[in-house]
């Protein structure tokens, strides 16, 4: 729970441009998210928007007389800030969407509802579609790190929706998506005893990425009669 106001000196202004430098997207809003809930979260804001935090009543009882309360003048200077650093973290075409939260007594909380409702939406179809797009994606012409980028990102969006795939899920979902070129690696990595983590198939996969392109440009100066028996056999794990 946030602070009350009346311990707090001002309230505090946040720059987005430096302390949210990552604007949301459409493509991006478990990232955006964490961003957002870890500088709320550290500067013991994040009451304000989850309504742990609520307004403060408008005046208070002095010596037997209502006077105006600061700390409920402070509390709406603070909504106000947390909506325009909201604002200032999302791409242009969706500040639009947050419009109808300026209306409301709480800026900030309304703007985070808006926002989270209509990107971490629960619904069935929602679990159903991320699932069928990971369950299809394949690496392609992708280099490996942009490959991993876009499974990293559904599962992510998955886990933020209450529906996380464990590592050995996403694993099998990489190696699904992987091309001819890459079979002789995967069908060592099948044959281990020990599974491999999501991490340590990135870091194995660079390397065999790096081992293909050096074997494309080593074939370019060799005769096409002799190719095949001067191309080398990569071994990226022991046994």
């Amino acid at each position: 729970m946030a602070t009350s106001t009346d311990t707090i000196a001002s309230p505090i202004t946040i720059n987005a441009a430096t302390l949210l430098p990552l604007k949301l997207t459409s493509k991006n809003f478990a990232a955006w998210h964490l961003q957002i809930v870890s500088l709320l979260e550290g500067l013991n804001l994040f009451g304000y928007i989850d309504g742990s935090y609520p307004c403060p009543p408008t005046t208070i009882k002095v010596d037997r007389a209502d006077v105006l309360n600061p700390a409920h003048a402070k509390w709406k200077q603070q909504v106000r800030l947390i909506y325009s650093a909201i604002i200032g973290s999302l791409s242009e075409n969706l500040v639009s969407t947050i419009s109808k939260a300026a209306l409301a007594e709480s800026k900030a909380a309304a703007a985070w509802t808006i926002l989270t409702t209509l990107f971490a939406n629960k619904s069935r179809s929602r679990v159903m579609i991320l699932k069928d797009k990971i369950s299809h994606i394949s690496k392609g012409s992708k280099p490996v790190a942009d490959y991993f980028q876009e499974i990293q990102q559904i599962a992510d969006e998955l886990a933020l929706i209450g529906h996380p795939l464990d590592d050995l899920d996403i694993v099998i979902h990489a190696l699904s998506g992987l091309g001819p070129d890459y079979k002789e690696i995967i069908a060592a990595l099948k044959a281990r005893d020990i599974p491999i983590t999501f991490e340590q198939l990135f870091e194995k996969l660079l390397d065999y990425e790096r081992f293909l392109k050096k074997d494309e440009l080593a074939l370019v100066d060799i005769p096409i009669a002799t190719a095949n028996v001067a191309k080398k056999t990569f071994h990226p794990l022991p046994r």
